[in-house]
């Protein structure tokens, strides 16, 4: 499955979401019932790729506002999703920060379909790189976290307000926000002598 991003001058090759593999886990007795409930959501290979260009224009904004007074019977619920082998890309032009990493597992769960709502989430991945500027701070490391994310639809905001990140076996604490344009992480390091980690999470090739 291919879906191109929502760049206004985007290429025929331009990604946003690709994937070898889509599943659909439901009951066939609530499609009967016409109850559109989906289990679960698998995604394996594939890639995701987030940019926001340097004039704040982002490329996963690719539905159009629904307007509340159109009513409709039809309704789709979605309790979680499923991603293993997945590449991640997420590049911000405007003030040029950049992520990379590759997804062994994730798995996400929660009411998908509410404007507001909580997901528990677990991910294991390797952080091919957190760039800044000219800037590396961590290329090459294992990593786990498992954490609550906070979803507004209406806003377009993501919130991790307290979480926990293990990088090559050092827990770590972290926030945070993304919204539209934006995208902010703080990383607070644990206090241990700054010789071990340094040597813990030495860049690696």
């Amino acid at each position: 499955m291919f879906i191109p991003d929502a760049f206004p001058t985007k290429k025929s090759a331009d990604t946003l979401l690709y994937t070898d593999q889509l599943r659909l886990k439901f009951n066939p007795i609530d499609i009967w019932n016409e109850k559109y409930r989906v289990k679960k959501i698998v995604i394996k290979p594939g890639v995701v790729k987030l940019r926001i260009a340097a004039n704040g224009e982002n490329n996963y904004q690719i539905f159009k506002p629904s307007n509340e007074d159109q009513s409709s019977s039809f309704k789709l619920s979605l309790e979680s999703i499923e991603a293993k082998n997945l590449r991640f890309l997420y590049a911000n032009n405007s003030n040029k920060s950049y992520y990379q990493a590759a997804i062994h597992e994730m798995k996400l769960k929660g009411d998908f379909t509410s404007k507001e709502f909580d997901l528990s989430s677990s991910l294991s991945f390797n952080i091919k790189k957190i760039q800044h500027g000219l800037v590396p701070f961590i290329v090459n490391q294992e990593a786990q976290t498992a954490v609550t994310v906070t979803v507004n639809q209406d806003k377009g905001s993501i919130q991790i307000p307290n979480g926990t990140i293990s990088i090559s076996e050092i827990p770590f604490s972290f926030q945070l926000n993304v919204l539209p344009k934006s995208l902010k992480l703080k990383v607070n390091a644990p206090k241990i002598p700054i010789e071990e980690l340094a040597n813990k999470i030495a860049l690696k090739e």
